[in-house]
């Protein structure tokens, strides 16, 4: 009997990956994102947490060290800063190298 001969190029072809359910993968990775940022997420704030933040905002000083908790792109940042300023016409706050929109920020630390 006669005996089969593969070259190593149609070998090479056998064993390469493919995906059998085609955009299941990203499916996948678009779910597991979601719910991390679920968990990393806190809720919205009622008016006692907002109104915390607005006292911790008007006793900051120029010059003062702050760590600034804020969502930025989905995730969960903080940022050890100088606080400068609040900048009333774009609605952020101006830190020495940041500037970050008073809507993203969770929670401001006087260090």
């Amino acid at each position: 009997m006669g005996r089969i001969r593969i070259h190593r190029f149609n070998r090479a072809k056998i064993f390469q990956p493919f995906d059998a359910l085609e955009g299941l993968r990203d499916a996948l990775r678009a779910k597991e994102r979601e719910m991390q940022e679920k968990k990393q997420w806190p809720p919205r704030y009622d008016e006692e947490q907002n109104a915390r933040l607005d006292r911790t905002l008007a006793s900051l000083r120029p010059g003062q060290p702050v760590c600034i908790t804020f969502l930025w792109d989905g995730c969960l940042r903080q940022i050890r800063d100088t606080f400068k300023s609040v900048d009333t016409a774009y609605r952020s706050i101006v830190t020495g190298t940041h500037s970050i929109p008073c809507d993203a920020v969770l929670n401001i630390e006087m260090v």
